[in-house]
C-alpha cells in the first residue's frame, strides 16, 4: 500500500530531495530563504530583493528561513538567477523556488507565529577565560534598553542565558551591536540571537535565574550573598569590577571561592577608563584583568576597547596574485573614501580594508558583494578588526606589489572626508563609465582605445558636446566596466592631466 504524502508545512523546509542543486522544482512566485543571519527583519530581505521587481509578502521562521512572495513570476526567476550573489550582513544566503504557488492566510508576516515578535535573546559565551555569570549579563544587555528576566544555564559546557529586554527594538539593538563581541580583551565571546520563546518565566530568584520587574527574593551571587569582602563582587558586576569604585579592592591574588587567581593578580581601585579596577569601554562593558594567553589579533574589536567599530571590511574571493591593494582602493573609492588596504600575506585571497565612514560600510555590502573583481565575485562582510596596522617596513611586498597601503592623503579620494555621510555623488557599478577630466585635444577614439585593452569590449561611446572634457563609455558588461575602473581610474593621460572615471546613472543614446 503507498504511502500518501502528508500535505508540506509552508513554514518548513521542503525536503532534502527538492534541495539540492539541480532541483526538479518547478517555478513558483514564492521563494524559500535560507540560511539567514539572526534576527534579520522584513526590510532586510526587501531591500536585497528590490532591484530585481516588488515584492508582495514577506514571511519569518523561527529557524532563520523566510519565505517571499514576489509580485511577478519574472521577479522571483530574477532572483533564483542571482542566488549565488546574494548576502544579508555579509553572510551567504540560499534562495529555491518554494513548493507553494501562494502563501495562504495561515502564513502571514507579522503574527506571533513568526518566532520573532518576541523580545527574547538567547546568549552564548565562548572562549570562556573569564568567569561570566547573570551580573555580567545584565550588565552588557543593560546598554541597549531595560532588562526584565534572565535565566542562565550550561548546555554541552557552553554558558548561556535567555535575556528578555522591554521591546523587540531594544532586544534588536542589543543583538546587532553585541552579537560575536567580546566581554573581555581577546577571550568570553557573545554570540546573540532571538529566541523563539515568547517570554523568560522566572518562578523564584536564584543566582541563576532573576525577574527584575519584582523585589528580589533571593540574592543574586556565589555566596548568597552581596559582595565577598575578598573578591570584590559588586552587585552589578562580575568579579574584580566595583561600579563606582565602591567597595574593597580586588586583593592581589584572589579569585572567587575554589578558582585560582585569573591570570595573575587585579590592580586596586578604579581604573584608568572608568569606574571599576579595570574600566569600562564605551560600550559599557567592564574591563576584563591582564590576560597571560596568547594576545588577540591586533585591532580586534572587543566590548571594552575604545576604537571605532564596523568601519573595517572584511573581503573574501579575491583572485590571489591578480588583485592588488591599489584595486581594491579603487573600487571601494566608489563608496567611501578608503583610508588603507592590506591583502593578507599568507592568504592573498583575503584582505581587509579600512573606510573613513563606518556608516558606508552596509552600503558598501549592499552595493558591492558579489561583484566579480578581477574575474572572482567578491565576498564582503564587517569585520572585527578596528584598524589596518602598516608594517614596520615596506619589505611586506607580492612579487614587489606591497601588500598593504595607506591612502589617507590620496589625491582619488572622491568624497570629502569628515562630512556626513550621504547619497550624493556615490553612483553603484553599472555597465556605463563617467569620464572626467579629459584632454580637450585628445581625441575620444584614442582615450576608449585604452578601455579596450585586457579583452574588454566597449559598445559605444558618446563626448558631452557642452563640455569635451567629459564623456560616458558603455562597456559589454558590469564585470568589464569594474576592470576599466580599477586599471583606467586616475590614469595620466597627459603631463598632470588625471583622467578620472566613475560609475554613472545616465544611458548613451
Amino acid at each position: 500500500m503507498a504511502m500518501k504524502r502528508l500535505p508540506e508545512d509552508p513554514l518548513q523546509p521542503p525536503a532534502m530531495s527538492r534541495m539540492r542543486h539541480g532541483s526538479s522544482t518547478p517555478p513558483s512566485k514564492v521563494l524559500h530563504f535560507r540560511n539567514l543571519p539572526p534576527g534579520i527583519s522584513e526590510q532586510e530581505i526587501g531591500t536585497t530583493i528590490s532591484p530585481y521587481g516588488p515584492v508582495e509578502k514577506i514571511v519569518l521562521t523561527p529557524s532563520n528561513q523566510a519565505l517571499v512572495k514576489c509580485a511577478k513570476q519574472d521577479t522571483a526567476t530574477a532572483v533564483i538567477q542571482a542566488a549565488q550573489y546574494l548576502f544579508l550582513r555579509g553572510q551567504p544566503i540560499t534562495v529555491q523556488y518554494s513548493t507553494h504557488q501562494d502563501l495562504g492566510p495561515n502564513a502571514t508576516g507579522g503574527g506571533a507565529e513568526t518566532g520573532y515578535q518576541g523580545a527574547v535573546l538567547l546568549l552564548k559565551v565562548t572562549n570562556q577565560a573569564y568567569p561570566v555569570d547573570l551580573n555580567t549579563v545584565k550588565l552588557i544587555l543593560s546598554k541597549y534598553g531595560t532588562v526584565l528576566r534572565i535565566a542562565t544555564f550550561v548546555k554541552s559546557g557552553v554558558y548561556q542565558a535567555l535575556c528578555e529586554m522591554s521591546s523587540r527594538q531594544e532586544a534588536a539593538n542589543a543583538l546587532q551591536n553585541l552579537h560575536m563581541q567580546y566581554i573581555y580583551e581577546g577571550c568570553c565571546q557573545v554570540s546573540v540571537e532571538f529566541s523563539a520563546i515568547p517570554r523568560v518565566v522566572i518562578k523564584m530568584d536564584s543566582p541563576t535565574h532573576r525577574d527584575f520587574t519584582r523585589p528580589p527574593n533571593a540574592p543574586v551571587g556565589p555566596m548568597g550573598g552581596g559582595a565577598h569582602p575578598m573578591h570584590g563582587r559588586g552587585p552589578m558586576g562580575p568579579p574584580g569590577f566595583m561600579p563606582g569604585g565602591g567597595g574593597p579592592a580586588h586583593h592581589p591574588g584572589m579569585g572567587p571561592p575554589g578558582m585560582r587567581p585569573p591570570m595573575g593578580p587585579g590592580p586596586r581601585g578604579p581604573g584608568p577608563h572608568g569606574p571599576g579596577p579595570y574600566g569600562t569601554g564605551p560600550h559599557g562593558m567592564p574591563r576584563g584583568p591582564p590576560w597571560d594567553g596568547p594576545p588577540p589579533p591586533h585591532g580586534r574589536v572587543q566590548m571594552g576597547s575604545d576604537g571605532p567599530v564596523g568601519h573595517i571590511l572584511h573581503v573574501r574571493n579575491l583572485n590571489p596574485g591578480v588583485v592588488t591593494p591599489d584595486h581594491l582602493f579603487r573600487i571601494f573609492g566608489v563608496i567611501a573614501n578608503v583610508i588603507r588596504v592590506k591583502i593578507m600575506f599568507n592568504k592573498k585571497d583575503v584582505a581587509i580594508v579600512q573606510l573613513e565612514d563606518a556608516a558606508r560600510t552596509e552600503m558598501a555590502i549592499k552595493g558591492l558583494n558579489g561583484l566579480i573583481l578581477k574575474g572572482k565575485p567578491m565576498k564582503l562582510q564587517v569585520s572585527n578588526f578596528t584598524a589596518v596596522a602598516m608594517p614596520r617596513d615596506d619589505s611586506v611586498t607580492d612579487n614587489g606589489v606591497q601588500l598593504t597601503k595607506d591612502y589617507s592623503s590620496s589625491k582619488q579620494h572622491r568624497f570629502r572626508f569628515n562630512q556626513p555621510s550621504n547619497l550624493h555623488g556615490m553612483n553603484l557599478p553599472s555597465s556605463v563609465l563617467h569620464l572626467s577630466s579629459l584632454p580637450e585635444n585628445m581625441p575620444l577614439e584614442e582615450i576608449v582605445e585604452l578601455f579596450k585593452k585586457d579583452n574588454r569590449k566597449v559598445v559605444k561611446s558618446k563626448r558631452f558636446e557642452n563640455d569635451n572634457k567629459m564623456a560616458l563609455v558603455e562597456m559589454a558588461n558590469i564585470e568589464d566596466a569594474v576592470d576599466a575602473l580599477v586599471e583606467l581610474h586616475f590614469s595620466e593621460l597627459q603631463p598632470g592631466r588625471h583622467m578620472k572615471v566613475s560609475f554613472s546613472r545616465s544611458k548613451i543614446v
